[in-house]
């Protein structure tokens, strides 16, 4: 099963997730290190050109194959999430 596991993530790593948002988010990802909002991934990946809807989308895909963390982080209105390309993806 882990050998298995071990292709999987492989795979995923070389040729992506399959779904044009989330492979363009986990790109904009990899080379950052302070991480995105999704109003930054919003305007610096797609150029505003993707609903919020689609985002979350392909961030909850993301987030499922492990390949993106997010750390919510409290302001002094809405809280804010931060998503960063995952270290453990490319192990």
């Amino acid at each position: 099963m882990a050998l298995w596991d071990y292709c999987e993530r492989s795979a995923q790593w070389i040729f992506g997730t399959g779904d044009r948002n989330a492979d363009k988010i986990l790109r904009a990802l990899r080379h950052t290190k302070s991480g995105m909002t999704k109003t930054e991934i919003r305007v610096e990946v797609f150029d505003r050109h993707s609903s919020s809807a689609e985002i979350d989308e392909a961030l909850r895909l993301l987030h499922g194959l492990n390949m993106v963390r997010c750390q919510t982080q409290t302001t002094g209105g809405a809280r804010l999430q931060r998503w960063w390309f995952s270290v453990e993806a490319a192990k």
